[in-house]
């Protein structure tokens, strides 16, 4: 059977939870997004609303077999505002975290950090306040950072002096 690649631009209307991977409804289309999928989250992270273009394989059920999706938002009405999130990265000391667990607001070297079940963390690491770690996210209006990934900073045997293990 021959396979149709297929490409359109629709918002998103549902993700499944905690994850990317599974079943998105994009307008009125069903797509299946997996890890092969190629995802484009450079204006922000992708959450119902956003304006999305699909490229795709239409399976025997209508639905889609996503091979990439990239982010469109901002592109179809340049004339609103704060749609975009910028992009930041910075360096800074863990001073607060979430009374249980690592979801939650984090304070990081005095910014608001918000950490999200799709925020990427560091492999193994823990955190504890006074960690050095370097925060890769979205700016939000509230001047709150979303984090879309948080790593330790000199775990690979960098400067290990002030260390102290147990």
């Amino acid at each position: 059977t021959e396979r149709h690649t297929i490409e359109f631009v629709g918002r998103v209307e549902s993700l499944p939870a905690g994850t990317l991977f599974g079943e998105w409804q994009v307008g009125n289309r069903r797509v299946q997004v997996s890890a092969v999928t190629q995802i484009d989250e450079h204006k922000g992270l992708i959450d119902v609303g956003v304006l999305m273009k699909v490229e795709g394989t239409l399976n025997g059920d209508q639905s889609i077999s996503a091979l990439e999706i990239v982010d469109k938002r901002g592109e179809e009405d340049d004339n609103k505002p704060g749609e975009d999130h910028e992009y930041a990265k910075f360096v800074g000391v863990i001073e607060a975290l979430p009374a249980n667990g690592l979801l939650g607001e984090w304070i990081v070297s005095g910014k608001r950090v918000g950490v999200t079940d799709r925020t990427e963390l560091d492999g193994d690491a823990t955190f504890v306040i006074s960690d050095t770690v370097k925060v890769k996210g979205y700016l939000q209006t509230d001047g709150s950072l979303l984090a879309r990934e948080i790593e330790k900073e000199n775990e690979d045997g960098g400067d290990d002096d002030h260390e102290v293990k147990f």
